[in-house]
């Protein structure tokens, strides 16, 4: 809608855009700071500004030679994708994740959501249970015999530094009772979580955080940050010259746990991989070559760690044993993996890619990748699951649906 502004007309836009309807910390951040201003108004005016190829007032429109497509093998031509809408307006499911009956669990983020859904796939029935935290973000889970858990992102109203917000919720799955869980004096957020082979839940964001499902209390484990920024990275791409580092750079992004008890994490916008021994505290970090980040992490049977090089285009394994890794490149030109589920049964590793609208598999045997398309377009979708029947659950985050691919086995 604004083709053509120039980097000198983007600051005078830019603090109206939300038109008050969202409070955005990440823009109050660009307009307190006049360097990060002119740095994203160079940003926007170099692809949108009026000399721009692609964006600009006067560009030539995109013709259907420019846009890519990897060929569909006939694996893929034969399987079967469902769609499913969200009864609740507005819904931004953000993560699927099953539990021991085959139930499609999900967070719904948006004004009018903030819910935990389930989804019955053999009634095709939703149910929705809302979280008692206005604005709670619930975001990813994870499911255990009797509850399911959700990671609440939401950390309070900015500015608001002398309460505690919940940074997790449980759902009873027999009575469908929801709680929620703070940790006093623990100012930093939440991301995604995992459970240990005890139950317990880990939660990846400021820290990485362990959640003691007898106790009911969390405790926090620090992982080695590094003061400098590797090359390479998203972090090193978004640095501004002179100015600190942006909050959130050493944010954990996702963990799992092995076989081990060893807790794994990603750094995504430095691209890095650490280990914790909960036991012992000893840490070990990781950095994967030609990975300028890291979204999500999948341990497998003997204990590989699998992982989403989200800028990088590249599905990775790193094997602990002897510290090598190796990437792997979707068919798909610029891919962004972002979640990952394993196929227990058949050994694939499964992947949302969210530039190409796929959910791709990765068959580790034959290093053969398979594409399956999302049937609607800009589905953007993020954290998967893979069921007891080998189907692969999805969300859609832009399209208020989550879907399933039902793979020809």
């Amino acid at each position: 809608m604004k083709r053509g502004y120039t980097a000198s007309d983007w600051p005078g836009f830019i603090p109206t855009m939300t038109r008050g309807r969202e409070s955005t910390p990440t823009l109050t951040d660009f307009l307190a700071n006049p360097a990060k201003l002119a740095a994203l108004s160079a940003a926007l005016g170099e692809y949108f500004g009026p000399d721009a190829p692609y964006f600009g007032p006067d560009a030539d429109p995109i013709n259907l030679d420019q846009v890519k497509h990897a060929d569909l093998s006939e694996s893929v031509l034969k399987a079967t994708i469902r769609e499913y809408t969200i009864p609740t307006p507005d819904s931004f499911p953000h993560s699927v994740t099953l539990d021991q009956q085959d139930n499609a669990w999900f967070g719904e983020i948006g004004p009018r959501a903030n819910k935990i859904g389930r989804f019955d796939p053999l009634t095709e029935n939703f149910q929705e249970y809302p979280v008692p935290i206005p604005d709670a973000h619930p975001h990813t889970g994870a499911a255990d015999a009797r509850t399911f858990w959700e990671t609440l992102t939401f950390s309070g109203p900015e500015g608001d530094v002398n309460k505690t917000y919940a940074k997790l919720a449980s759902v009873d799955r027999e009575t469908g009772k929801v709680a929620t869980y703070d940790f006093p004096g623990y100012d930093g957020h939440v991301h995604t979580l995992t459970l240990d082979q005890d139950g317990n839940v880990w939660c990846s964001g400021s820290s990485v955080l362990k959640f003691d499902v007898k106790t009911r209390k969390f405790r926090e484990y620090k992982l080695p940050i590094p003061s400098s920024t590797p090359e390479n990275t998203v972090e090193a791409w978004e640095n501004i010259p002179g100015q600190p580092p942006a909050p959130g750079a050493g944010t954990i992004y996702d963990v799992q746990v092995d076989s081990k008890g060893n807790v794994w994490a990603s750094v995504q916008a430095l691209g890095l991989l650490v280990r914790l021994d909960p036991a012992t505290g000893e840490t070990k970090t990781y950095y994967p070559p030609d990975t300028p980040s890291v979204k999500g992490l999948a341990v497998d049977a003997q204990d590989n760690v699998w992982f989403a090089g989200y800028q990088g285009n590249r599905l990775g394994r790193l094997d602990p044993k002897t510290g090598t890794f190796k990437l792997y490149r979707p068919p798909t030109g610029f891919a962004t993996p972002y979640g990952l589920a394993l196929d227990k049964k058949a050994g694939y590793v499964w992947f949302a890619d969210l530039n190409g609208n796929n959910v791709t598999r990765f068959d580790p045997k034959t290093e053969q990748f398979a594409e399956y398309p999302i049937p609607s377009s800009n589905a953007s979708p993020r954290f998967i699951g893979v069921d007891s029947k080998g189907r692969v659950w999805f969300t859609e985050f832009m399209n208020g649906k989550i879907g399933v691919v039902d793979p020809e086995r």
